[in-house]
């Protein structure tokens, strides 16, 4: 990471934009940074500076098996991959309309209950919830154009899926 801010880990991309990270120089690292209701933040200031956050890094949550929600805010456009995997009492994810993909096992193996994809979201990524045992309905944009493979693979208690308009499925 390159700087921290009320607990919350952020490296530089440009643009006057940062992604949301993990502590330390990889994901393993340090354990568990993030625990309970975090509430991610739409711009953030360091020294003087105020930067948008638009993207949550790989695996920048990952294993964080005490967090229990995530607030996301509306200037994020990517969940990166294995963003939330691992994940095991995350029960709440707010995924906002500004967000246009979700990545490879990005929510793998949470305790989510009922997930909502927004209409900006045009490609949910390989494995993206699968494993997520408690899943039991989830409702998907309009504007999905790809759900790649194994999305809800092993969803057990998935009994309601609504789809809008899907283009293709890989």
């Amino acid at each position: 990471h390159d700087f921290e801010v009320e607990g919350i880990y952020y490296k530089y991309i440009g643009n006057s934009s940062v992604k949301v990270t993990y502590k330390g120089s990889t994901y393993n690292e340090y354990a568990r940074e993030y625990s309970g209701d975090v509430v991610i933040p739409a711009s953030v200031t360091y020294l003087g500076t105020t930067y948008s956050v638009t993207f949550i890094d790989h695996s920048a949550f990952s294993n964080c098996v005490t967090l229990t929600s995530v607030t996301i805010p509306n200037s994020v456009t990517v969940i990166g991959n294995n963003a939330f995997s691992n994940c095991t009492d995350l029960k709440s994810v707010s995924i906002p309309n500004s967000v246009k993909t979700i990545g490879l096992r990005a929510f793998g193996n949470c305790s989510l209950t009922s997930v909502s994809i927004p209409n900006s979201v045009t490609l949910i990524g390989e494995k993206a919830f699968s494993y997520c045992d408690d899943l039991t309905s989830i409702t998907i944009g309009n504007s999905v154009k790809t759900i790649e493979s194994s999305a809800f693979e092993n969803c057990r208690r998935l009994t309601k899926v609504d789809i809008s308009s899907i283009e293709s499925w890989l």
